[in-house]
């Protein structure tokens, strides 16, 4: 596949997809003209910190980026992938991943693989099953459910809608099957669609749907796949953080979730945090700063986010924020105990 298959027009901005091909037409999206590269860093605070600095992230930190963007499903990564090569010039890798030197070369066949992927993954197959599995998510850990086990993807799909009792907002812009797959998740639950070889279980293609629709996939059939994923999470980048030690931080994702930054952590892309649970529990978790807000709220020193940033920036001692620490667990416990009445 060659880059002028993807290549943008000026005009006629509509998602399409041809008829009875399950992907893209690519060629219909709008491209779209870049100030600089920072517009693919999710984080506002960020993103506003490296432009009043003049700072702008290197095409292969794009690219890291947009790849480990979560908060978008596949498709929206293709685009944003697709805007990055037009945006960008074209940067030679130290060393080649399945034969390709290139970034705009790796992105291309990337998205290639992909579309790949997902029609291997809806193409019927005398040879295999599908699984659907539910995995719901409580505070601390999650559980997963077998559902059924199909032989053609509709069946697999039916019971699916049936499970979710209407919970769910379909795609108007897709064709009817892909529609039904691009299933919006409402009700925090993830579901799984497992497409298994009967005689071989270690050889799978499986999907998650969440509330982004169809958010990524793993396999093991898809040769380069393994290759190309290995190379993003083998690249370390420099970057500067506006965060310092002990402010609270909340997630692009989960807004009501809070974190207080502890600092970085070595030959990683993540940061240190301490993530506080709803229910008041603290436990030490890597975070990606791109997906990360600064919180402006003023918390008071009797809340436990509050007494614990105070606590990690040595303006409390222990004792005083273990002291909220107790009472607010308690506070907290009480109201669960009412709502569980």
């Amino acid at each position: 596949m060659i880059l002028s298959d993807f290549s943008f027009p000026k005009k006629n901005f509509e998602y399409h997809v041809h008829k009875n091909v399950y992907k893209y037409d690519y060629t219909l999206i709008q491209e779209v003209k870049l100030m600089n590269l920072n517009y693919f860093i999710p984080s506002k605070t960020i993103r506003s910190y490296y432009n009043s600095i003049n700072y702008e992230i290197t095409p292969l930190h794009a690219a890291h980026v947009i790849y480990k963007n979560y908060y978008k499903n596949y498709r929206d990564r293709h685009i944003d992938w697709l805007n990055l090569i037009q945006n960008s010039s074209d940067v030679i890798l130290n060393y080649s991943v399945i034969g390709i030197t290139s970034l705009h070369s790796l992105l291309i066949k990337f998205i290639s693989l992909e579309n790949k992927q997902y029609d291997d993954f809806l193409k019927y197959d005398p040879d295999s099953v599908y699984i659907l599995l539910c995995r719901e998510y409580d505070e601390d850990n999650y559980h997963t459910y077998y559902e059924g086990t199909y032989r053609h993807i509709d069946n697999c799909l039916d019971d699916l809608i049936d499970l979710l009792n209407g919970d769910i907002s379909l795609d108007l812009e897709y064709s009817e099957l892909l529609k039904r797959i691009c299933i919006q998740v409402s009700n925090n639950n993830q579901y799984i669609i497992q497409k298994n070889k009967i005689d071989n279980t270690e050889s799978f293609i499986e999907i998650y749907i969440d509330e982004l629709g169809v958010s990524y996939f793993n396999n093991n059939i898809v040769p380069g796949m393994d290759e190309i994923r290995e190379f993003f999470y083998e690249n370390i980048f420099y970057y500067p953080i506006p965060f310092r030690k002990g402010e609270i931080l909340t997630s692009i994702r989960n807004p009501e979730s809070k974190f207080i930054y502890k600092g970085r952590i070595r030959n990683k892309m993540d940061i240190k945090c301490y993530c506080i649970s709803e229910n008041g529990k603290i436990f030490e978790c890597p975070c990606n700063p791109f997906f990360l807000e600064k919180d402006n709220k003023k918390y008071d020193v009797r809340s436990i986010p509050g007494a614990f940033s105070r606590y990690i920036k040595k303006k409390i001692s222990i004792a005083d924020f273990l002291n909220v620490y107790d009472t607010q667990r308690k506070i907290l416990d009480n109201k669960l105990n009412e709502l569980e009445i």
